[in-house]
């Protein structure tokens, strides 16, 4: 996993807060304060290609059973040793 992916989850909701904080009388830009870390971009691009529209009310989403060929054929496979 590339080190930005493990800062964007490690660093606060602020960047998330970004896209509703200003609907309850709250600072959206409070993420500023992070603006010298240096995967603050990197963050803020993850925010919002991935993570605020995953909380689309107009999303269509798959049922589970759409997943199970997936699921089946990824257990299916030989463990694989990293040793």
């Amino acid at each position: 996993m590339k080190r930005s992916n493990t800062e964007n989850r490690r660093l606060p909701g602020l960047f998330q807060g970004y896209y509703w904080m200003h609907h309850y009388d709250q600072d959206k830009n409070l993420r500023d304060q992070y603006k010298d870390h240096p995967y603050y971009q990197d963050c803020i691009d993850f925010c919002s290609k991935w993570d605020q529209k995953s909380f689309d009310p107009n999303y269509k989403e798959k049922s589970l059973d759409y997943f199970i060929p997936m699921i089946e054929e990824i257990f299916s496979r030989e463990p694989r040793s990293f040793v």
